[in-house]
């Protein structure tokens, strides 16, 4: 965890912190992992504004720091601690990450890690087939990503005022966010594919709380199938970020692979766009959508244990049955 100040009239202290993250289980032919290395380029940090939607610079990088890897706290630490510029007195309603360079239209996201699949041990690498069994010849594998901005848009919008401080936290996670697999699995996008072995990458999200909090997560893994006792079948994992009070607020979707998945009917990898607490103990989720629906996917009443539900889809009436399964953390 470190802290960094944006001095001004008006102030905003920023933090990064790691979120508990646990070895991803693994089955033959393909599996999900969570990775040792993950790095984005990031060009600039701003802090996003409506009406408009205006970008508003707190960083940029020079050309010796031009890439965070979020999966060391010393990397992270080094760009956050270049943020000093002053913060204009408003409304601000997310971050953003411009990612590409003059003239790109997409980004590259460096992924490495090591899994399991079929009892063997492979490891991500720089070769044209991104996977080896290999120790020595272990690298990190280079992913083309779409697009040129990360956003994540606060909790809630958060003004920031004369001669007063605003303290936020940004907690993420990269748990999950590697899938490997022995076979060709090419056509996705954040895939970098062979026919002989395949690695892709999940975006990153980052939720924001206030500073004095202490972030905690909770994962959940997915199924379709509410006959799965053992959640063999799982195609999907909703991961929960609560408050010191143990009360959710945030948290993002992935897809969760492995041999036996079952392809989910409806799309992750995307953060919460609402995590609402009822006063029975359930949580109203819905993930966000970015093809001009409201959502995703809607889990109306989601317990924090094992639990069988039904998810809504975005035309409101649809609804699938699916069984959550709490792992740990």
């Amino acid at each position: 965890m470190f802290q960094n100040l944006l001095r001004g009239i008006a102030a905003l202290a920023l933090l990064a912190v790691f979120l508990p993250t646990a070895p991803a289980s693994a089955a033959p032919g393909e599996g999900s992992f969570t990775p040792t290395r993950y790095v984005v380029p990031v060009r600039q940090i701003a802090l996003i504004s409506e009406p408009g939607h205006i970008y508003t610079t707190l960083w940029r990088c020079n050309a010796s720091l031009c890439e965070v890897d979020f999966a060391d706290p010393a990397s992270i630490a080094a760009v956050f601690g270049e943020i000093t510029s002053g913060v204009s007195i408003g409304v601000y309603q997310g971050l953003a990450f411009q990612t590409c360079g003059q003239g790109d239209t997409g980004f590259v996201i460096s992924i490495g890690g090591s899994v399991t699949l079929g009892g063997t041990l492979y490891h991500t690498t720089g070769g044209a087939v991104p996977l080896t069994t290999d120790a020595t010849a272990a690298a990190a594998t280079r992913v083309p990503q779409p697009g040129c901005a990360m956003e994540f848009p606060f909790a809630a919008p958060q003004r920031v005022q004369p001669n007063l401080e605003l303290s936020l936290q940004a907690g993420f996670t990269i748990r999950n966010a590697g899938f490997a697999s022995t076979g060709d699995i090419g056509g996705w996008d954040g895939c970098f594919p062979s026919a002989t072995g395949s690695v892709c990458v999940a975006s990153t999200s980052l939720v924001m709380a206030p500073a004095a909090e202490t972030l905690r997560l909770e994962s959940y893994l997915i199924s379709e199938d509410v006959t799965d006792e053992t959640g063999a079948t799982a195609g999907g994992e909703l991961l929960m970020v609560v408050d010191s009070a143990s009360v959710p607020f945030a948290g993002f979707s992935r897809r969760f692979y492995s041999e036996t998945s079952v392809f989910p009917t409806v799309l992750y990898d995307t953060s919460f766009g609402e995590c609402l607490p009822a006063a029975d103990g359930t949580v109203s989720i819905k993930t966000n959508d970015t093809g001009g629906a409201t959502y995703r996917s809607w889990f109306p009443a989601f317990q924090r244990a094992n639990h069988t539900g039904r998810l809504t889809l975005p035309d409101m009436t649809t609804t699938i049955p699916y069984r959550a399964y709490r792992q740990t953390p």
